[in-house]
């Protein structure tokens, strides 16, 4: 049956079908094939990115370390100063006395509190 149906008409036609059905497939995994170009190469960029920051971190908490101490110094100065008339008052210590350490939030005394 299919060899009736073949002949020197249609063999054109089915030529021009089989071109096209090609041609389609190979333009697919052509796009494949950049789809996964690209992704390898955002990849890539990405670990460059993310390894810069892994290496400037050190750097950035050294900065906010140095930061928090001179503020640290600053608060413990004016608690110092604020409550030198309190008997019994440690400067610096924690009053609440729950054995686990925590850094203290500093914030900045130097602005009025209204």
């Amino acid at each position: 049956m299919l060899s009736s149906s073949l002949t020197v008409e249609t063999l054109p036609n089915l030529c021009v079908l089989l071109l096209s059905i090609s041609l389609t497939g190979g333009m697919i995994c052509y796009g494949f094939y950049q789809v996964k170009k690209s992704n390898q190469e955002r990849n890539y960029q990405k670990l460059a990115e993310r390894q810069i920051r892994y290496n400037l971190a050190p750097f950035l908490q050294a900065e906010a370390d140095r930061v928090y101490m001179q503020k640290e110094a600053e608060n413990l100065k004016k608690e110092a100063e604020v409550m030198k008339d309190v008997s019994g008052w440690e400067v610096g210590k924690n009053p609440y006395n729950s054995g686990v350490w925590m850094p203290r939030h500093v914030y900045d005394l130097s602005r009025d509190i209204k």
